[in-house]
């Protein structure tokens, strides 16, 4: 992973600018190796790096100074060989998985460039990009030797490759991105990001269908994402009380000690405890207290939490979750007031006002997330639970969270996981060529 880092740096230094005779005559090279390690005989994490590798090759730079700047333009052979790869069934899935990597970064840069000058759109390699991706959504059982997480992961990678590439595939990509996202029993990290991705699809001059319907499947996924994660921390919160209970010497008492041991102490104790050490303690030490040890009299400290990291990983990963979805309805938050997703795509009034509304739902959520007095887990998940209830409330949305009890892995270690063996993916038929367009001078891409 050094050498890789360390080769991808010495082809990008912008300054001294390698000679362009040079810099080819190495990317070709890096890509004749990488391509032999990543089907040859090695260890898997060598042939892991080379597709990482071959992913981060570019045949032109980024031109990050003057005034011509634009992105670099990714190894088009490169991307060819990824998706061979991909599709390959002797592959491991670290190898596929490194694949979607490289895959992901070509879409992203592609999208950069104007759309008359972009590469992956109206030809064979669209198709071929939409029909792998669209084939490992599809795949709702983790099939056999991969991890349910892993799955998930891969999958996630697939639908922010088809967001990115921004084609509807005919109406595939939507079709499946959509189902996706309504679908409860999916992983949330996956419903969230088909969210995003549905914001991001090009839908052409028509506009998405059904806009306001789709807008109230991505708000439920929102409403989900809040609900499933105060019940992670009350199941957690559970978990934990009974195993203290459990571990309790007196644990075992409880019935034969508790109330006549508790009346004891407090007629024989009660009282007198009070009145022989309250006052003289707050007398005898207070003052004292406060001058020896530098801390003012009668200012409260508060004590330390080993656990309030708890209350920071529940804040950050509902406001992610929101974020994705909001991408997916209102594009970026950006600073001109534009916006996109699918509120850009939607042309009805009565649409518009009901996709505002269930950005005004998320918005709220996160606002009280952002509060600084939530500071303990208890306040923080009684005022999101409101938020969450009054969106509910004005969209108009029902989420069902089923009866089943959270795995208690999930609890302990929150990452999403799939579900249990499935269907491998299919390989089996050759591939076509992948068509990047016409040949000829690379385009210039747009100012970065």
């Amino acid at each position: 992973a050094d050498a890789r880092s360390r080769i991808l740096k010495e082809l990008t230094s912008p300054a001294p600018a390698m000679p362009l005779d040079v810099h080819n005559y190495f990317v070709e090279l890096i890509r004749n190796v990488t391509t032999v390690i990543a089907q040859g005989n090695y260890h898997p994490a060598a042939r892991i790096n080379a597709i990482l590798l071959l992913g981060g090759l570019n045949s032109r730079e980024a031109v990050l100074l003057g005034d011509a700047k634009s992105p670099p333009e990714p190894l088009i052979a490169a991307l060819a060989f990824m998706l061979g790869e991909f599709e390959n069934e002797q592959q491991p899935d670290g190898v596929k998985a490194a694949c979607l990597a490289g895959m992901l970064r070509h879409v992203k840069l592609d999208r950069l460039l104007p759309q008359a000058n972009r590469r992956l759109v109206g030809n064979t390699a669209e198709s071929r990009i939409v029909d792998a991706m669209v084939k490992l959504l599809q795949q709702d059982q983790t099939p056999e030797g991969r991890s349910p997480s892993g799955h998930v992961w891969m999958r996630r990678r697939a639908a922010e490759i088809l967001g990115w590439l921004g084609s509807t595939g005919g109406g595939e990509v939507t079709k499946e991105l959509e189902r996706i996202a309504a679908d409860e029993s999916q992983s949330v990290a996956l419903r969230c990001d088909a969210a995003e991705a549905l914001g991001r699809l090009n839908y052409g001059q028509n506009g998405a269908p059904s806009p306001a319907d789709l807008a109230k499947k991505l708000g439920a996924v929102a409403v989900f994402a809040c609900h499933q994660e105060i019940e992670r921390v009350e199941e957690q919160q559970k978990m934990e009380e009974e195993r203290e209970a459990a571990s309790s010497p007196y644990g075992g008492y409880g019935g034969e000690y508790g109330s006549d041991y508790g009346s004891d102490y407090e007629e024989g104790y009660g009282e007198d405890y009070g009145e022989s050490y309250g006052e003289d303690y707050g007398s005898s030490y207070g003052e004292d207290y406060g001058s020896s040890y530098g801390m003012m009299p009668g200012v409260e400290v508060k004590p330390f939490d080993p656990l309030g990291y708890r209350v920071h990983l529940t804040r950050r990963r509902i406001k992610s979750q929101l974020l994705s979805v909001r991408e997916g309805l209102a594009g970026p938050q950006l600073k001109d007031g534009q916006v996109g997703g699918l509120l850009a795509a939607t042309a009805e009034p009565a649409d518009q006002e009901y996709l505002n509304k269930v950005i005004a739902g998320i918005d709220a959520i996160t606002t009280v997330i952002d509060e600084a007095s939530q500071e303990d887990m208890e306040t923080l998940l009684e005022s999101i639970g409101t938020a969450v209830q009054d969106m509910e409330d004005s969209c108009a949305i029902v989420v069902n969270l089923g009866e089943e009890p959270l795995d208690e892995d999930f609890l302990s270690n929150p990452m999403d996981s799939g579900d249990e063996l499935g269907v491998p993916l299919d390989g089996s038929e050759a591939a076509p060529p992948l068509d990047a367009g016409p040949a000829g001078t690379p385009p210039v891409g747009p100012p970065i």
